[in-house]
């Protein structure tokens, strides 16, 4: 009987186990994992390729390597959707590529088509008899919290009980928040309303403008600015707004007689 020949038993890798990458990711800098490949003869290196959206090697001009079962990028990518593809090396060859891993980079803040026009108090259209109601759309899937912080906004602005409907839009990265009421009059939003916004990656808009109203506030003190400026005390009260009446500083009053400014 011959002996068994030990090389016999000596092959290529097999493909290496992607770990998956938390996405969508406000880090542009990632580290790719991947399970350590056992092989024999051992592993002496991984091969990564990635790609953006449009299907192009980013790397195409060199050959990104690692001996560890990890790969920290030292380029900041710019915000797109990747795939990424890992082989293993020993010195018999390489593994079969590893199945795509993906991951999506977006480190820009959600926005939203903000409504009403600023000129008078928004009221939701309306639809049908005892049903008023509109699509509010945001450029990117917000959170939990995100999405409570918009409801709890809308609400308080409202002079009626609103309904709320998300709906995540499958064509894109936004969503879509349905505003309605269910009465025989429209709800009315008499003030801005405004939301600190967060997205699933993380990325934040402070005071994100969702209904652009006429503000009640501003126009109370515009009132007041224009009378004393009528009786020839200059101001800045028409600076005024509901969203920084409450710490508002460098208030002043100037007086004028004839021309002449009195202080």
């Amino acid at each position: 009987v011959n002996p068994i020949d030990e090389e016999s038993f000596e092959s290529e890798p097999n493909a290496p186990s992607l770990h998956v990458y938390p996405s969508p990711t406000r880090n542009n800098q990632p580290t790719l994992t991947w399970d350590a490949v056992v092989a024999d003869p051992p592993v002496s290196s991984y091969e990564i390729e990635i790609y953006d959206s449009g299907e192009e090697n980013i790397y195409a001009d060199m050959i990104l390597s690692a001996i560890e079962p990890f790969f920290a990028l030292e380029d900041s990518l710019d915000d797109d959707e990747y795939s990424w593809y890992v082989r293993a090396q020993n010195s018999i060859g390489y593994s079969p590529w590893a199945e795509a891993g993906r991951f999506t980079i977006d480190t820009v803040p959600p926005t939203v088509s903000e409504l009403g026009d600023g000129e008078s108090d928004y009221s939701l259209p309306y639809l049908i008899d005892g049903l008023f109601g509109v699509t509010m759309a945001f450029s990117e899937k917000l959170d939990e919290a995100g999405r409570a912080a918009v409801e709890e906004a809308l609400a308080a602005g409202a002079d009626k009980d609103l309904t709320f409907k998300w709906n995540d839009n499958n064509d894109g990265d936004g969503a879509k928040l349905r505003i309605s009421v269910s009465e025989e009059e429209t709800a009315t939003f008499v003030d801005d309303v405004t939301a600190d916004v967060t997205d699933l990656a993380g990325n934040t808009a402070e005071g994100l403008l969702l209904i652009n109203s006429v503000d009640a506030t501003q126009e109370a003190f515009n009132e007041i600015s224009n009378s004393l400026i009528a009786e020839g005390i200059a101001n800045n009260l028409n600076d005024v707004t509901i969203k920084n009446y409450m710490d508002f500083s460098g208030l002043f009053f100037e007086k004028s007689i004839d021309g002449q400014k009195m202080g």
